[in-house]
């Protein structure tokens, strides 16, 4: 049997959340998904879980299981494959952007290691009247695992652990256990060095096991002792322009700059607005995929010294289909390229950030842009002409994508300890 691709839109995923209670911002606020590891807003474990039952038709089971290997998007269609059948168990896989990001086992058997907590760190109990049953009954799905499921994702989203947390297990067995109208859930947190928590639902003949992991909030380091680089920032008399200056690196290069009366800093930003009240910093609200133009006439108009290129896609490492390298060769090859050109002719300098990983991961699109691209833009150097290519290693910012590793330093510290990178930053030999 083929299994139709599922498509779940964002305007889904709202109406979910006011159904389940379950209103975390990773879910449904744009630029909490955009800050995230995802790089976007993706949709409930539990609402997919609920989507593929009632899509699949599947009733005959006695447990159920479902691992997130990855977080799923809104608007983007999740492909089904059955990889596994036979008289007890259906196995699924659940793929988007030729990614797995799911598996679903379907069983007529009972999971026999299904975990129950001992000891608990936290407790809930939901009382469910008739008006509430009634809210979740659908005949394609099963009213009381309907209920189970949109109360588990409340919980997890909005109670505990709350809005820093991902469902990463799910497991579900029938058995016959209580005919009281209460969902009980209870907790478990082994460590307080490991993001992860155990727990358990009981609600009707429903038993449910899942497992939940804690996002760190991401630790946005001081920066301190950093007189030396304000003085390498005064010591540029001249225009700058920042592409990109709302979030990541160029709002910390943008950090250092702005203090600087004797210049003009013009600075970019699509979604995420910025402000600063003096006259010499100028806000610019562009889309450079379709404002380039606005991108020349700045260049024309403030004749910038330097140019500062950070405008950022959404990146994927694990992801290699042709829509992300589409995007890259945008960012990355065919507009700073563009940009480049008009650098010549108004004898501006070009920074151009590059990543240490295309050395480490050479089969990756987003490494394999990034390394053409520094081939490309080493041709177009020449005697007139100044770039600065500088290989960036994992940094802290708010666009970081190892959000579960909090050790990394920021853009700034990386500057304040290294000569080199300062130098290049700063254009030294040139200024």
């Amino acid at each position: 049997m083929k299994f139709k691709n599922i498509i779940i839109k964002k305007k889904d995923g709202i109406k979910f959340a006011k159904q389940s209670g379950d209103k975390n911002k990773l879910h449904l606020d744009q630029f909490t998904g955009y800050n995230s590891q995802f790089g976007e807003n993706i949709i409930h474990g539990s609402y997919l879980l609920i989507k593929f039952l009632m899509n699949s038709k599947i009733k005959d089971f006695n447990s159920i299981k479902i691992n997130f290997l990855n977080g799923l998007l809104y608007n983007y269609p999740i492909k089904i494959k059955k990889i596994k059948t036979n008289k007890n168990n259906n196995i699924f896989r659940l793929s988007q952007n030729n990614e797995h990001k799911c598996s679903i086992d379907i069983s007529k058997k009972k999971i026999d290691n299904i975990f129950k907590i001992e000891k608990k760190t936290f407790y809930k109990k939901f009382f469910i009247n008739k008006r509430i049953r009634k809210l979740f009954d659908n005949k394609r799905i099963d009213k009381e695992l309907n209920l189970s499921l949109n109360f588990l994702s409340k919980y997890v989203g909005m109670i505990y652990p709350g809005e820093h947390s991902l469902i990463s297990e799910i497991q579900i067995n029938r058995n016959d256990l209580s005919n009281k109208n209460e969902v009980k859930i209870y907790s478990s947190k082994p460590s307080s060095r490991h993001p992860i928590v155990y727990n358990n639902l009981y609600y009707k003949k429903f038993d449910i096991s899942f497992t939940t992991l804690i996002r760190p909030k991401l630790i946005i380091k001081n920066n301190k002792n950093i007189s030396h680089l304000l003085r390498s920032t005064n010591k540029i008399n001249k225009n700058i322009l920042i592409i990109g200056a709302s979030r990541g690196i160029g709002s910390e290069l943008f950090n250092l700059f702005k203090d600087n009366n004797n210049k003009k800093i013009i600075c970019t930003y699509n979604k995420n607005k910025i402000s600063y009240p003096k006259k010499n910093v100028i806000f610019k609200k562009i889309n450079i995929e379709k404002d380039l133009n606005k991108i020349f006439s700045i260049i024309e108009t403030y004749k910038p010294l330097i140019i500062y290129y950070f405008p950022t896609p959404k990146i994927n490492l694990r992801n290699n289909s042709s829509k992300y390298l589409k995007i890259y060769k945008k960012f990355y090859i065919t507009i700073p390229i563009k940009i480049i050109k008009k650098c010549i002719l108004n004898k501006c300098f070009f920074f151009y950030p590059s990543s240490i990983f295309v050395d480490k991961l050479q089969n990756n699109n987003y490494t394999q842009v990034k390394k053409k691209a520094e081939e490309m833009i080493y041709k177009i150097r020449n005697s007139k002409f100044f770039i600065n290519i500088l290989r960036i290693p994992e940094v802290n910012t708010m666009q970081n994508l190892s959000v579960l590793n909090n050790d990394l330093p920021n853009f700034i510290q990386l500057i304040n300890k290294d000569i080199k990178f300062k130098n290049k930053v700063f254009f030294k030999d040139l200024i």
